[in-house]
C-alpha cells in the first residue's frame, strides 16, 4: 500500500520542476518593478509631480488631452517643434491611451491632475517590468521553461539603456517599444508554429474549410494585430515588418529547397500582413512615406510583404508542377526580388528612397 502511494506521490523535486515558473516569473517582475521605483520620492516636491527629460512633458499633455477626449488623442502638438508645432504621430499614441485609461480607472472617471501625473510617473517602471513576461514566453518556446526563466533573469539584471528608459520619472514611450515588439514577435512565432502543425494550403482556402483553417487563421490575425499595436506605440516599428518579410522570404525558399511546401508560411504572411495594413490605414494622418509617423509606408509595406509571400507560394507550385530543379527556385526568387525593387524605384521612387535610406541608417 505504501509503495503504491509512493509511486503516485510526486517528489519535491518533481513539484519544483513543474511549478517553479509560477513563483520565479512573478518574483522577477516584482524585483524589476522594485528596482525601477526606487527614486519615486525624488520626483515629488511640495505637492508637485516632476518628470525627467523633455518628452515626458509632451506625454503629460497628450495624456491630459486623451483623458478629456477619451479615447481620442491630440493629433497635433503646437509645443513640439515650437513655434511651428508638429504632428503627434511620431511618438505613437497607444502608450498615452493606456496611461490615460489607467488614470481614468484609478481616478474613478475623474482623476485629479496630481493622480494623472503620478500615473505617468510610474508608467515606465510598470512597462519595463512587464517586458519580462513576453521575454519568458519567447525564451520558453526556444529553450523550454528553464530557458524562459533564464532569459527573464538576464533581463532583470541588464543595466544600460533598457534600465534607464524604464526608471520612474522617465515617462517617455521608449520602454513600451520592447514590450509591444516582443508581444508581436511572440504572436508571430505562435502563428508560424500553429501553421506548421495544421499545414494550411491553397486547397483548404479554396474550399473554405474553416474547421481546418480556424486555428492558423486566428493566430495569424492575432500576429497582424500585435504588429500593428507595436507601430501604434512607435511608428518606426515598421522595421519589424521588414525583418519579418525577410524571414518569410528566407524560410519559404529554404522550405521549398528542402522538399517541403512553403504554403503554410505564406498563409501566415497572407493573413497577418493585411490585418496590420488595415489597422495602420485607420491611423494614417500624414501623406507620403514617412517612417516616423502614421503614413502610407506603414500600410504599403505590410501589403507588399503579404503579397510577396503569396507570389512566392504560387511560384513554388508552378516550379513543382513542371518538375524543375528545386535549387533553381532560389535563383528565380532572387530575380523576382531584384525586378520588384527595380519597379518600385521607378513607380514609387519616394517609397524606395525611404526604404533604402532607413536601411542604410
Amino acid at each position: 500500500m505504501s509503495e503504491s502511494q509512493e509511486e503516485r506521490s510526486p517528489s519535491v523535486v518533481d513539484i519544483l520542476r513543474t511549478h517553479y515558473p509560477k513563483a520565479a516569473l512573478p518574483a522577477v517582475v516584482a524585483v524589476m518593478l522594485w528596482i525601477r521605483l526606487q527614486a519615486y520620492d525624488t520626483f515629488l516636491r511640495d505637492g508637485e509631480v516632476y518628470l525627467s527629460g523633455n518628452d515626458a512633458w509632451y506625454h503629460l499633455r497628450q495624456v491630459n488631452y486623451t483623458i478629456q477626449n477619451w479615447p481620442a488623442t491630440m493629433p497635433y502638438d503646437p509645443w513640439t517643434g515650437f513655434p511651428y508645432g508638429n504632428l503627434a504621430g511620431q511618438f505613437g499614441t497607444l502608450y498615452d491611451q493606456l496611461i490615460a485609461t489607467a488614470a481614468l480607472v484609478v481616478g474613478l472617471g475623474d482623476p485629479s491632475q496630481e493622480l494623472i501625473a503620478k500615473t505617468l510617473l510610474v508608467a515606465p517602471a510598470v512597462f519595463g517590468a512587464l517586458v519580462a513576461l513576453p521575454t519568458y514566453a519567447v525564451g520558453k518556446r526556444l529553450g523550454g521553461r528553464l530557458g524562459g526563466i533564464f532569459a527573464a533573469v538576464i533581463l532583470m539584471l541588464l543595466p544600460g539603456t533598457f534600465l534607464r528608459r524604464g526608471l520612474v520619472g522617465f515617462a517617455d514611450h521608449n520602454v513600451a517599444e520592447p514590450l509591444f515588439m516582443l508581444i508581436a514577435v511572440l504572436a508571430t512565432m505562435i502563428a508560424l508554429t500553429v501553421a506548421d502543425r495544421e499545414r494550411p494550403v491553397w486547397e483548404l482556402v479554396a474550399d473554405r474549410d474553416l474547421d481546418a483553417l480556424r486555428d492558423p487563421l486566428k493566430w495569424s490575425a492575432l500576429a497582424g494585430l500585435t504588429i500593428a499595436l507595436y507601430m501604434w506605440v512607435w511608428p518606426p516599428g515598421i522595421l519589424l515588418v521588414g525583418i519579418t518579410g525577410v524571414y518569410f522570404l528566407v524560410q519559404m525558399v529554404a522550405s521549398f529547397v528542402r522538399g517541403d511546401s512553403p504554403e503554410h508560411i505564406a498563409f501566415v504572411a497572407a493573413v497577418s500582413m493585411p490585418v496590420t495594413a488595415v489597422l495602420m490605414a485607420a491611423r494614417v494622418s500624414e501623406p507620403g512615406f514617412s517612417v516616423t509617423g502614421f503614413a502610407l509606408l506603414q500600410v504599403l509595406l505590410p501589403l507588399a510583404v503579404g503579397g510577396g509571400a503569396v507570389l512566392l507560394a504560387w511560384l513554388a507550385r508552378v516550379w513543382e508542377s513542371r518538375d524543375l530543379e528545386r535549387n533553381g527556385y532560389t535563383v528565380a526568387v532572387g530575380g523576382v526580388v531584384a525586378v520588384s525593387l527595380g519597379l518600385l524605384s521607378v513607380v514609387l521612387p519616394g517609397l524606395f528612397s525611404s526604404i533604402i535610406g532607413n536601411l542604410l541608417n
